[in-house]
């Protein structure tokens, strides 16, 4: 199985971006650099929020080091778009701040953008991965893959290599959620497969036995149940499918690589099978020094979460000091940027403001998760398409 991603630009584009950013020195600025973040740092997904959060703080001491001062303000979005929007009021009205790493939820995320829009505030987001924010704004960036990658994969790895004709869903019930299952739903039927059926449960939900029960009578029909959700309803939901006598494959989504969701799920995980934005922290000199550091400040590896928010604030620090203080000109810099190696990856962007990543087939096998494979994006740095 393989997933052909083209991204097509001049040679002299990849290279202008790369000396630009990579090899940008930082010099001492004369003010404070203030950039604002909007996170969920407690609540039902408050896990991503403080992991963002910690490659953020890095970042700001990295570029402290340099002599660039960077103030951090934060706010709490709990995982809710009223708050999320309340929070993007403030910075930007109130605190004068033009630059914003936010949100992670794809539902916060698709709130505050038009608030961000009338400021006049660049939006960065470390997390956020609804194919409905491609292109939503000028001023939108994110380095998180669209689920159009995710969801493909999974769908054609599913259809083609393991051979499975019909699968159900539970996913949740935001952006989030629909975004994944929509793309992996479209995929899988134009290989000719069959979806079940489809269920939606709200983001808190920790009790699926009663969805359990109403399909368990079509269980030895079922090839596949695919998961799309958050790390802790994922394993809830693992569990209590093994529980109620399901013995198919569990597909699940870039969440699912969250540790905690076999500490959840236990040996109802194993042999789960998962895709998600490959995290190589030998990737490059800047993902081997930053997982260096965080080992050495937090005792264990980070994730691509926390490598995204660091990325996040260096390049907008980076390109400010570059580009002036402009959100429209620091979003237009960045989205020309072909193959940065930052902490989080090689990064490449698109004019639509999206990131291109490989996306790696994952497994659960013996409590830890292993790679099956890597889907490499095919660049045309001289330009057209294949």
């Amino acid at each position: 199985m393989k997933l052909r991603i083209v991204v097509s630009t001049t040679l002299g584009l990849v290279l202008a971006g790369l000396a630009f950013l990579a090899g940008c020195n930082i010099s001492k600025s004369k003010g404070e650099l203030k950039i604002g973040a909007i996170l969920p740092l407690t609540g039902n997904i408050s896990e991503y929020g403080q992991r963002v959060k910690r490659g953020m703080e890095i970042a700001v001491e990295d570029l402290r080091q340099s002599g660039t001062t960077v103030k951090l303000v934060i706010e709490d979005d709990e995982g809710s778009s009223q708050k999320g929007v309340a929070a993007a009021g403030k910075l930007t009205n109130i605190d004068g701040i033009r630059y914003i790493v936010g949100a992670v939820s794809s539902s916060v995320t698709l709130s505050i953008l038009p608030s961000t829009e009338r400021t006049r505030a660049l939006l960065f987001s470390p997390a956020a991965s609804s194919p409905k924010l491609s292109g939503a704004s000028p001023l939108f960036l994110r380095n998180w893959p669209s689920d159009v990658l995710e969801g493909k994969v999974l769908a054609q790895y599913t259809a083609g290599d393991l051979a499975i004709n019909r699968v159900a869903i539970f996913y949740v019930n935001n952006d989030y959620g629909l975004g994944l299952q929509d793309e992996f739903s479209k995929t899988f039927t134009a290989a000719g497969k069959a979806i079940v059926f489809k269920e939606t449960y709200p983001l808190d939900t920790r009790d699926f036995r009663a969805l359990v029960a109403k399909y368990r009578q079509q269980f030895a029909s079922i090839g596949a149940f695919y998961l799309a959700g958050y790390h802790k309803d994922m394993a809830l939901a693992t569990k209590q499918l093994r529980e109620g006598g399901f013995r198919g494959q569990i597909l699940g989504d870039a969440d699912y690589g969250i540790p905690e969701t076999v500490e959840i799920a236990g040996a109802a995980a194993e042999g789960a099978i998962y895709a998600s934005p490959w995290y190589d922290a030998e990737a490059n000199d800047t993902a081997k020094k930053f997982a260096s550091r965080f080992r050495a400040l937090y005792g264990k590896a980070p994730s691509e979460f926390e490598g995204n928010g660091y990325d996040a604030v260096m390049l907008i620090a980076r390109t400010i000091q570059q580009q002036g203080d402009n959100p429209e000109l620091v979003a237009k810099q960045i989205r020309s940027v072909k193959g940065y190696p930052g902490a989080g990856g090689q990064l490449t962007f698109t004019e639509q403001g999206d990131v291109v990543k490989p996306i790696a087939l994952m497994k659960v096998h013996d409590g830890k998760f292993l790679k099956i494979s890597v889907t490499e994006p095919i660049r045309n740095v001289e330009g057209g398409s294949h």
